[in-house]
């Protein structure tokens, strides 16, 4: 009988005091994980590189091609008394028509200014699936504190309803609905420990460092209140995304000017000297050269029009479509903000339900019916299923806060703040 006194006492002690954890060394915070990310990502580096190769290109594309230099000597000359060798040496450079380097240079450089936007979309990219691994996997690390805190609870349900069975005052069901539970919450257990191995085999590839300890534990993120209140239009026009598309169609259309310059004729300009060797006789004075002195010019014929305008027309097509595409990232911009206002809307709801009316109803039913317990006034399984509908809530008042920090970072990747302007909680 004291046995059972002792037990009852136990329990009311273990369900009133929670759990405490053992704390690791290690703190991780997002903020910090967030700037090694956008340091040392490989994938974010070679887009950076790609964008400074880029840009070396219009001085590449912009500058004349080089000059050719001819030099000819014929040793048997025909009919030559006075013993002429003629020998020739000449200068040739091609010259495009005006413009067409100019308009390669612009487009060279709206490629390079395009691709740097879309380097800047792919720091989004992955500031937001650095965010959204870290906050599921603080959920499965607070998850799994309240599965401990449970089970903590549930062994001493299992003592006190052997101790209840041993003096007759209990049945066996409610030691098998005990085992059962603990059962499955192991169960659960080790499906968080696959998933956490999984998510941080993730954020390790998304940080790019390989040091990360498996015992760390997560900073608390701050639950979101509000949506960012930028304005949508103004948004949407700086996003890189919509910037790289504009850029793109602006260099479709550079390429269609410099494509009607293909139906103008390129020159080729040239000097030399000519006739400058005679065997058996002395050196000619300079004031000789405006004898050999030559000037060249020639002209590129553009004939195959057929080719030059197949190019327009895939350059004008290139332009449509890229016009195109960002109309319709324009509207898939807008109903996806819609949609983020409504799930968060949502979300925010149920979590005050959750932490105003329900978990709070449901600690004082699971306290009430302690009470009763404790007295012989409640039934062990009523006091089991309180204690499981509390856990219940807490869970998903885990999860509905993990919903609303995603909905606020795929907010955030959608409004087109960079990484570095983002204000990061979980310091």
């Amino acid at each position: 009988m004291h046995r059972r006194y002792f037990v009852l006492i136990s329990l009311f002690f273990i369900l009133t005091i929670p759990a405490r954890a053992q704390r690791p060394d290690t703190l991780l915070s997002l903020s910090a994980l967030l700037q090694e990310a956008l340091q040392a990502n490989p994938a974010l580096q070679a887009a950076r590189l790609q964008a400074a190769a880029r840009a070396t290109r219009p001085t590449q594309v912009g500058a004349l091609p080089d000059p050719s230099f001819e030099a000819g000597y014929r040793p048997l000359a025909i009919g030559d008394v006075e013993g002429l060798a003629p020998a020739s040496a000449l200068l040739m450079q091609r010259v495009p028509f005006p413009g067409k380097l100019g308009l390669e240079a612009e487009a060279a450089r709206l490629e390079a200014e395009a691709t740097a936007r879309e380097a800047d979309a792919l720091a989004l990219r992955l500031a937001y699936a650095l965010r959204t691994t870290y906050y599921e996997l603080y959920r499965l690390q607070e998850t799994r504190r309240l599965i401990e805190d449970f089970q903590a609870r549930l062994r001493a349900f299992a003592e006190a309803a052997a101790v209840r069975y041993e003096v007759g005052q209990g049945s066996q069901a409610a030691v098998l609905r005990v085992q059962l539970e603990q059962h499955r919450l192991s169960r659960q257990l080790l499906d968080l420990q696959g998933a956490w191995r999984a998510r941080y085999a993730q954020l390790i590839q998304l940080t790019g460092r390989t040091d990360l300890p498996d015992t760390a534990r997560l900073a608390p993120p701050e639950p979101p209140t509000l949506l960012p209140s930028i304005p949508l239009a103004e948004a949407f026009r700086r996003h890189p995304e919509a910037l790289a598309l504009r850029i793109r169609e602006d260099r479709a259309r550079t390429l269609i000017r410099r494509a009607r310059r293909e139906y103008w004729p390129d020159f080729v300009v040239g000097v030399g000297l000519m006739d400058m060797m005679r065997m058996n006789q002395p050196v000619a004075p300079l004031s000789a050269l405006r004898d050999r002195f030559a000037i060249r010019v020639g002209v590129v014929l553009p004939l195959q029009r057929a080719r030059r305008s197949a190019r327009v027309e895939e350059a004008r097509l290139e332009a449509r479509t890229l016009a195109s595409r960002y109309r319709d990232l324009r509207n898939l911009f807008e109903s996806r903000w819609r949609a983020l206002e409504a799930r968060f809307a949502a979300d925010r709801a149920n979590l005050a339900l959750l932490e105003q009316t329900l978990i709070p109803e449901a600690r004082t039913t699971r306290e009430a019916l302690l009470s009763a317990y404790t007295t012989g006034q409640a039934s062990y399984l009523d006091l089991l299923d309180a204690e499981r509908a509390l856990f219940e809530l807490e869970r998903q008042r885990v999860d509905t806060i993990t919903r609303l920090l995603v909905t606020q970072a795929e907010a955030e990747q959608l409004l087109g703040l960079l990484p570095e302007n983002i204000n990061q909680t979980g310091e």
